[in-house]
């Protein structure tokens, strides 16, 4: 379909008022969906605290959840994170689940994965305090928070730790941009016009990566892009850990999820892939300026529920 409408008109005013950042805060500040509840929380890790925030349905948060660790994205920066609230109480509601959105504190790799894979082991130990499910956890997160959840968990699977699920949304996984298939071409023309030249630029990415990168680590550094460790992807075949992938249709790095979809086939791994038709990289923070215009949460919450709801468990006391 072509761009939405409201989602181009959202682009032209950014574009026009010069404000590259303006549209990252258009989402703070939202009211969470009708019938959604929040709660503020800590969780902790190697070197203190890291904030937390629990989205649920209002009413069942004492109810027995499968739960998706959300790890919000903004350019590695923890700005974005009440950004988010919006969009974890959706994937909350859509999914019926309990969605647990963790803020690592460290600025510069390989911190905030250390961060997040210590939170994520603390919820994994705490389900009963957190009215978890055993055998239902998902791990997410939309564009650098896609990279941080993947190296997350590619860290735990190597130390024998197995998410059932992962839901990556928009992300870089690849830090050099270097990466490409047979489609890419075709991707650039349908959004070179839109938000790659105005929004997503290649100055903003450097300003990105090197406040994110440690002195002396390169853009291809297998721990700050997870697409280069093929070997570790397999791991997620063999702990039967699946995959879903989504993008939006006029995302300026919509190449990213198609390779990355490439080596999880080429590995073995079980997963899909869907395009949020009409949207862009900003889809999933701007409801104020685009509210009818798809939604990537929603998308992100049924592919959840798809996954953890036929699941079958049962809880093994101490």
């Amino acid at each position: 379909m072509p761009l939405h409408s409201e989602v181009k008109e959202f682009i032209n005013t950014v574009v026009k008022t010069g404000d590259t950042f303006n549209w990252n805060g258009l989402a703070k500040g939202l009211p969470l969906p009708d019938g959604a509840a929040s709660l503020a929380t800590t969780i902790p890790v190697e070197g203190g605290d890291i904030p937390a925030t629990v989205f649920d349905v209002a009413g069942e948060q004492l109810h027995e959840k499968s739960v998706l660790i959300y790890i919000p994205g903004g350019g590695f920066c923890p700005y974005l994170k009440d950004a988010h609230n919006h969009a974890c109480a959706t994937m909350a509601k859509t999914a019926d689940c309990r969605v647990i959105m963790i803020e690592p504190h460290t600025v510069k790799a390989p911190g905030q994965v250390a961060d997040a894979c210590s939170a994520i082991k603390h919820i994994m130990k705490n389900l009963v305090t957190f009215n978890i499910k055993p055998n239902c956890i998902a791990l997410g997160g939309d564009s650098s928070g896609a990279n941080l959840a993947l190296s997350a968990a590619l860290d735990l699977s190597n130390e024998g730790i197995s998410l059932q699920h992962l839901v990556l949304i928009s992300g870089t996984y690849d830090l050099t941009m270097n990466t490409t298939n047979e489609q890419e071409e075709t991707y650039k023309s349908q959004y070179k016009d839109f938000e790659s030249k105005d929004i997503l630029s290649e100055e903003m990415f450097d300003a990105m990566f090197e406040a994110y990168l440690p002195e002396g680590w390169g853009k291809n550094d297998p721990r700050v892009s997870p697409y280069f460790r093929e070997n570790d992807i397999r791991n997620l075949r063999d702990s039967e850990t699946s995959v879903s992938l989504l993008v939006s249709e006029f995302d300026g790095v919509r190449h990213q999820t198609h390779q990355l979809a490439d080596r999880l086939n080429a590995c073995g791994v079980r997963y899909t892939l869907e395009v949020v038709p009409g949207q862009t990289h900003s889809g999933l923070l701007n409801r104020r300026m685009v509210p009818t215009a798809p939604n990537p949460a929603e998308y992100a919450g049924k592919a959840v529920e798809e996954v953890l709801s036929p699941i079958e468990y049962s809880r093994q006391w101490d």
